[in-house]
């Protein structure tokens, strides 16, 4: 029997070790974007549970972000590679049958005040540099009328303060759901799949304007537990698509999970009704949108108005903060947003207002409400895509001091449309004293943060 050795190399001989050299380019990738960047040399840059198969993307887009000339005589041309089509994946296909998959990775390196003191509070200066998602999409169509998707997701890998979503920090299952083609005006959908309650959220990660969603609408994501659940849906469209609606039923918050996410301090689920909602949509003749986008790229123009609606009622706790109980809660979400785009420019808002209603334990009825607006303009000769954003949240209109206004400065870079592209965001977040803002302390009426994001994103 032959037993293979691991692929080294004598010291004096002119080879490498493959894991040494991954070590050494996360290293210098990192030491280039502390000079780029002028990221303090005690900051930290986490890359905890890096692997060399995972380093191989993140050194690639960490290179276009980074990359330049070596002295005065040399350049770098991509034209030829930016004028070229975005890429869609590798098909296969079989009659009326297809098989797509597309690999995502998005890389992100923060600094500012991302993390908190010792004793928590005040927040600190700090730098992280992670996987924001790494992902796998299969799509395709079984017949010409069924069409499938599933989609494998590792989110925040490498990230300082966050532990895996699996307990053996595997991938998880983010999508697994057919759409069936019921008729030109109606298609049904079963499986694992986004609420579609937000259209800030429903846009598919790789074409949202922003590094990070709005808070309001993360708020609004969380109201009825996992935002991707298992439902069954049947949406559809009339008069040339100006009229479109959504119905979905899903589980909503199930037996055993805890309201807040960590504990039943707030309640731990004994039963519950149905989780159901329903979305409507109206475009002006011609203004259709085609592929839902936050960034249309200067092509095309569309106008929607969107209302929606989702409620769960009865939810009944076994016990609360540590005792049996008999208590119950009812939640509700009601979402208004507008969109529009017409050539280069792209603007889009929101306003989202959430209830929970309670029934025993004496608890004060909650109203969680915010609003956001954004803009862009897609400068088509450079590819760049200045884009500005202000939020007001309120994480309980009816408490005091608990209000959140966020203002977000980006740009977005676009090397082969949003199959390649690096965008930069400045947000600035001023906090009221009662506003739950990762600190132990409530203190000065206007609490201040800044955060700088860099992340590039390859999507093939």
């Amino acid at each position: 029997m032959i037993t293979k050795k691991p692929f080294t190399r004598n010291r004096n001989v002119s080879s490498w070790n493959p894991s040494y050299l991954y070590g050494i380019t996360i290293q210098s990738a990192k030491n280039s974007l502390r000079n780029t960047c002028k990221v303090p040399s005690n900051a930290h840059l986490s890359s905890k549970r890096f692997s060399p198969l995972l380093s191989m993307p993140l050194v690639a887009a960490l290179c276009l972000i980074v990359a330049r000339p070596a002295s005065a005589g040399v350049a770098i041309d991509l034209s030829d590679f930016i004028k070229g089509p975005e890429t869609n994946g590798m098909t296969m296909r079989s009659t009326d049958a297809t098989l797509n998959m597309r690999l995502c990775v998005q890389t992100r390196l923060e600094y500012g005040d991302t993390g908190t003191t010792p004793g928590g509070n005040a927040y600190s200066t700090d730098a992280d540099l992670y996987f924001k998602i790494l992902s796998l999409e299969t799509t395709g169509a079984l017949t010409k009328d069924l069409k499938y998707n599933l989609v494998f997701i590792k989110g925040r890998e490498g990230q300082a303060g966050r532990t895996s979503s699996t307990t053996d920090g595997s991938a998880r299952l983010q999508n697994a759901f057919i759409d069936y083609k019921l008729s030109d005006t109606a298609t049904i959908r079963f499986g694992k799949a986004k609420l579609p309650y937000s259209r800030s959220a429903a846009t598919h990660y790789s074409k949202q304007m922003f590094v990070e969603l709005a808070s309001s609408v993360d708020g609004a994501k969380a109201q009825f537990g996992d935002y991707f659940q298992p439902q069954a849906a049947l949406s559809g469209g009339f008069m040339g698509d100006t009229l479109g609606y959504g119905l979905f039923v899903a589980d909503g918050w199930e037996a055993g999970a805890n309201l807040n996410g960590k504990d039943d301090k707030d309640g731990k689920v004994y039963r519950s009704a149905t989780l159901y909602g329903a979305r409507l949509e109206y475009s002006p003749p011609g203004f259709v949108e085609t592929g839902r986008s936050d960034a249309h790229l200067g092509k095309g123009r569309h106008l929607t108005f969107s209302a929606t609606g989702a409620a769960q009622k009865n939810i009944e706790y076994s016990t609360f903060n540590g005792i049996a109980s008999t208590g119950s809660e009812d939640r509700t979400l009601t979402v208004f947003d507008v969109s529009g785009h017409l050539s280069g420019f792209t603007g889009q808002a929101e306003y989202l207002a959430s209830a929970i209603e309670y029934t025993g334990h004496g608890l004060a009825k909650k109203r969680p409400k915010g609003w956001y607006a954004q803009a862009a303009y897609y400068i088509g000769n450079l590819h760049i895509e200045p884009a500005v954003k202000y939020e007001i949240y309120d994480q309980d209109a009816l408490a005091p001091e608990k209000k959140e206004t966020n203002r977000t400065l980006g740009v977005n870079w676009y090397l082969k449309g949003h199959s390649l592209k690096a965008s930069f965001n400045w947000i600035h977040s001023v906090l009221e004293d009662n506003a739950v803002s990762g600190l132990t302390v409530s203190g000065a009426k206007a609490r201040t943060r800044d955060r700088y994001q860099l992340e590039a994103q390859l999507f093939l």
